[in-house]
């Protein structure tokens, strides 16, 4: 199966504003963004490790999230998948949502 340029753009556009959206980081502003954050996530994923392994941005990411609260994170997400739910019409269809979390001591 070929995956059009188009719809790469507009999976990595959608992660971009999600990150964005739910950290409170502006659009090309002067700070780090979904955009450079996206690749270690992605990379990270693709090799089913963490993210201290792909880059030497997880100190960042770690922060970000740190600094904003978790019902930002949780309101996006909820955004996102309506939105991309709406789109392919997922109410029609099986659809499978996966989560992994790591609760640590703080």
């Amino acid at each position: 199966m070929t995956v059009s340029s188009d719809r790469y753009f507009r999976t990595l556009k959608t992660l971009d504003t999600f990150v964005d959206r739910s950290l409170e980081l502006p659009y090309k502003g002067p700070t780090l963004s979904g955009f450079h954050y996206n690749r270690d996530m992605l990379k990270s994923a693709v090799a089913k490790t963490y993210l201290e392994t792909v880059g030497n941005g997880a100190d960042s990411i770690h922060l970000a999230i740190k600094q904003v609260p978790i019902s930002n994170i949780v309101r996006e997400f909820l955004n996102t998948v309506e939105h991309l739910g709406t789109r392919f019409d997922l109410k029609k269809k099986n659809v499978v949502l996966a989560f992994d979390y790591t609760e640590e001591d703080c």
